[in-house]
């Protein structure tokens, strides 16, 4: 009989489950000369993915916003080497044929998340938002930067979805206007102590 009881204790002493610990330093770039600095109020948001968890929205456009605006970028860059092209100048109308290489390729992208007009970026941008708030808003593990940049949170083992959003580095777009984000799958067992780092630059 001592000896079934003492089995028993050991089987549940080896189902016992432990949290998990997630931890992690958040920053955001402030400028050349200072660099990185800690990005005090950050917040960090954790969601147990289940099938009712649902990002593709915010992570197509989270995807594709940088695209968007280096295709900006490169349409102002293709104007100035057209102007540069008729002034004579050698090297711009090889320049000009770069860039229009490279225009060519990010539209692409944009093009297969449906993003490759204005009207089309912005609708994606505001279903992502829409997505983004309703995420964070069933989250209930939740927890800020502090003073060092870093942050702490225990929750039960499983699969995650990872939200940051910075409180230095707001963005552009409706998504962003709050802070950018930082979008993440993590997975964690029994006891297992799991760092996430982020640094935001500029967008």
């Amino acid at each position: 009989m001592k000896l079934k009881y003492l089995v028993i204790l050991f089987l549940l002493t080896q189902c016992k489950t432990e949290p998990a610990e997630v931890t992690g330093v958040v920053t955001y770039f402030f400028n050349n000369n200072l660099g990185d600095k800690p990005d005090i109020g950050a917040k960090v948001y954790l969601l147990e993915n289940t099938n009712k968890i649902n990002h593709s929205s915010l992570d197509s456009f989270l995807t594709i916003s940088v695209d968007k605006k280096n295709y900006k970028d490169l349409q102002d860059l293709k104007e100035m080497d057209i102007k540069l092209s008729a002034l004579g100048i050698p090297t711009a109308k090889e320049s000009l044929q770069m860039r229009a290489d490279e225009s060519e390729k990010v539209l692409k992208r944009l093009t297969l998340f449906n993003a490759e007009t204005e009207e089309k970026y912005h609708l994606l941008d505001s279903r992502s938002n829409e997505q983004f708030l309703e995420l964070i808003s069933k989250s209930n593990m939740q927890t800020t930067v502090d003073g060092s940049g870093r942050f702490y949170i225990k929750v039960p083992p499983g699969e995650y979805t990872t939200l940051i959003v910075s409180n230095g580095r707001e963005g552009n777009s409706i998504t962003t206007i709050g802070g950018l984000i930082s979008l993440d799958s993590i997975k964690l067992s029994s006891g297992e102590k799991k760092e996430i780092n982020h640094a935001f630059g500029m967008q």
